[in-house]
């Protein structure tokens, strides 16, 4: 198969508007050439083969318009400036994946793999920026030409990957019918160029009694820093080479149970992550240690009312826990951008045949923010959203209806980042000198109001 996407997009509010220009036109492009094939071995032995070809970067066509303060040489006095810039970046990547799911009797069931990855990674993007000039100059501005070939020697990095894992799936045999149970044991080997190897475990125990599950599992996991953080950085946001991976172990616990028509979930987790990766100003870094201990509870039932043919309530209930500490520090601080505690529910109506809809609430508890972010807590919020769907009985097409944030509710998200822009408006002061956002992005983000989508589903 082959595929190819390309995402244009501007900036929204990721950066204040005195920083950078939101009309701004970033085009991501990917293309890919693929062969897959599944195949069965056996009555007991399935084989999974995936060879891909992916070419993927950033567009010369993206560009970037910037303002800022220099010091004006003869004056000594702050002056604005801009420039304006297109950016590009290419990167290619080689893949071979084969798997073997092999159900060797009706107890035991093993399943293993292989991947190979070769990587040709571009660095720094590649830059070519127009003369920084004064706001109040600027008629005809000498624009850059796009980037063809990398203007930073020594821009490409050159990276195998090899993988593999095994995972055994056993049935323990049971004095009772209505009693399965089973274990999981699996191992993941990873070796990559730069960080060498890491071996993983996973390990789990699930049963199932008449209406009754539970489920406790373990695993271990590793992630690479990715190529903008070790080597993509620019003023608004940096980064390191020497970068390490970040590494995590979660244990979690689950309880199911249907009773009296209703169906219920509990389920409590607790993440350990070491050597975290965070982009700075200026920088890049394995900023320490964190812990995650989350709670999560969900309820369903379905009713028949005499009215309309059916309906189905589910609730959802969230409780987050999440604390970090640097590698300079013993005090633990709350994580921040992450709300602690979050209440859905969802109405699903079938009204007949053909007529179906939707009613869904979602409350988001207060976030406190990031350290860098001067506003030190974003107010929660309360959303509904409802859909209506009709669905004639020719079956390759339907026409819905929804609209979202029904109750036309103000809130915001909080910035990305270091989101450490402030939201005090920018002044020119008795110098004339431009007074304006504190860092380059946005502190908070504010989101939309209520919208309608009229959409027309055809099925071939």
């Amino acid at each position: 198969a082959l595929q190819h996407f390309q995402l244009g997009m501007g900036y929204g509010n990721e950066y204040p508007s005195d920083k950078v220009q939101p009309n701004g036109i970033w085009l991501e492009q990917e293309t890919s050439f693929y062969y897959r094939y599944h195949v069965a071995l056996s009555d007991e032995l399935n084989s999974r083969t995936l060879i891909r070809w992916r070419k993927s970067g950033v567009d010369r066509d993206s560009d970037f318009l910037e303002g800022y303060n220099i010091t004006d040489a003869q004056t000594g006095f702050q002056v604005r400036v801009l420039d304006y810039s297109f950016w590009q970046t290419k990167n290619y990547s080689y893949s071979f994946e084969q798997s073997l799911l092999w159900n060797i009797n009706h107890a035991l069931e093993f399943n293993a793999g292989i991947s190979f990855d070769y990587k040709k990674l571009q660095k720094a993007y590649d830059v070519n920026f127009g003369p920084s000039l004064p706001v109040d100059s600027v008629v005809n501005y000498p624009y850059p030409t796009k980037p063809d070939g990398s203007s930073v020697p020594n821009n490409k990095i050159h990276l195998s990957e090899k993988s593999g894992f095994a995972l055994f799936k056993y049935h323990l045999d049971s004095d009772s019918d209505a009693l399965n149970q089973w274990l999981h044991f699996g191992l993941r080997f990873d070796n990559q160029t730069n960080y060498g190897s890491h071996n993983l475990l996973r390990l789990a125990y699930v049963a199932n009694w008449e209406k009754q599950s539970f489920k406790i599992q373990y695993g271990e996991a590793f992630e690479a820093p990715p190529p903008r953080l070790l080597y993509g950085g620019w003023q608004g946001a940096g980064s390191d080479p020497s970068l390490k991976p970040q590494r995590g172990e979660t244990l979690e616990l689950s309880y199911d149970l249907s009773s009296n028509g209703f169906d219920w979930r509990v389920s409590a987790y607790r993440m350990e992550y070491m050597d975290v990766f965070l982009s700075i100003a200026g920088g890049a870094v394995n900023s320490g240690e964190g812990v995650v201990n989350g709670l999560d509870l969900t309820v369903s039932k379905t009713f028949f009312p005499d009215v309309i043919q059916q309906v189905k309530w589910t609730s959802a209930f969230s409780y987050i826990d999440s604390k970090s500490r640097d590698n300079t520090s013993s005090v633990w601080q709350q994580v921040g951008d992450m709300a602690p505690r979050t209440w859905s529910n969802i109405l699903d109506f079938s009204f007949s045949n053909q007529w179906s809809g939707s009613l869904q609430h979602a409350w988001v508890d207060d976030k406190p923010t990031v350290a860098t972010n001067p506003i030190a807590q974003v107010d929660g919020y309360s959303l509904f959203n409802m859909s209506l769907i009709y669905q004639p009985d020719v079956v390759d097409w339907n026409l819905s209806l929804s609209v979202y944030n029904l109750l036309d509710e103000v809130y915001a998200h909080p910035g990305i980042r270091q989101a450490n822009a402030g939201n005090e408006p920018g002044y020119f002061n008795n110098n004339g000198e431009w007074i304006g956002s504190q860092g380059f992005y946005s502190s908070l983000l504010p989101q939309p109001g209520r919208e309608f989508l009229l959409s027309f589903n055809w099925f071939y």
